[in-house]
């Protein structure tokens, strides 16, 4: 509450100073006015670790709710997950994952699979996630090149809705980089209809654009954006018919 409702009071400010345009900076932002700061939000949270584990808390508290990593088909869509006998291959890596969560999900529902599951995000998150066997931590940021090369899954959980278009593409590069001819890319995020959107996901969109910037993106927003990398959407599947929930299957264009 102390991060977030004060951007709603400052939003009709920095409305009439931005002409009522979108804002597409992430350094210039109704966040950047309520704190009077020219950094961008996770800049911002460096210097400020209260609100950094606050902000960790809450993404675990969504991702612990979600169940699109339990609804997603590995089997069928990935097989080469299964082929797996090496225990250095390194299968799931989850990009900026906070906490874990993810990572901790996908070792439940495939506990028996050799290979590395791989949790990757700011030094500052992954001190504050919890050590847990067979998943290896490791402090990286995902707008330097990928050092896991060659994985079977990338794993993108409510991070690319953080950022504008122009850091989301540099995020998606590094990993495009890393893929090998059976890897693929999975983006869990919200994919909005052009109209008649629920409430829940309205009140991310706005959230999103106070905070970051950024949006909840419609799917015409979301091939735009894989397009300027070199990827498609392959499959998806919507778990989350109200909320818009959707987990993409992304590959390199042939």
């Amino acid at each position: 509450f102390t991060d977030e409702l004060p951007l709603y009071v400052d939003l009709p400010r920095f409305l009439v100073q931005n002409s009522y345009q979108n804002p597409t900076d992430s350094r210039n932002t109704v966040h950047s006015l309520t704190h009077n700061t020219p950094l961008d939000y996770f800049e911002w949270m460096k210097g400020n670790p209260e609100h950094y584990a606050a902000f960790n808390q809450w993404m675990a508290a969504i991702r612990m709710t979600k169940p699109g990593i339990n609804a997603f088909p590995f089997e069928d869509k990935v097989p080469s997950l299964f082929e797996t006998k090496s225990p250095e291959m390194p299968l799931f890596v989850d990009v900026g994952g906070g906490r874990g969560d993810m990572c901790r999900a996908f070792r439940a529902k495939h506990p028996d699979l050799p290979g590395r599951v791989i949790l990757q995000d700011l030094q500052l998150a992954i001190a504050d996630a919890p050590s847990v066997d067979g998943i290896e931590a490791m402090a990286h940021d995902f707008f330097h090149q990928q050092p896991i090369q060659g994985a079977k899954i990338y794993f993108l959980c409510h991070v690319l809705h953080d950022w504008p278009d122009a850091q989301a593409e540099a995020i998606l590069r590094p990993l495009v980089e890393a893929m090998d001819k059976d890897s693929v890319i999975l983006i869990d995020e919200k994919v909005l209809p052009d109209v008649g959107a629920s409430s829940e996901a309205v009140g991310m969109d706005l959230l999103m654009m106070c905070t970051f910037a950024a949006s909840e993106r419609r799917e015409r927003a979301w091939k735009d954006l894989l397009g300027k990398v070199g990827l498609k959407v392959e499959y998806s599947v919507r778990y989350n018919e109200e909320e818009g929930d959707v987990i993409m299957m992304v590959l390199p264009e042939k």
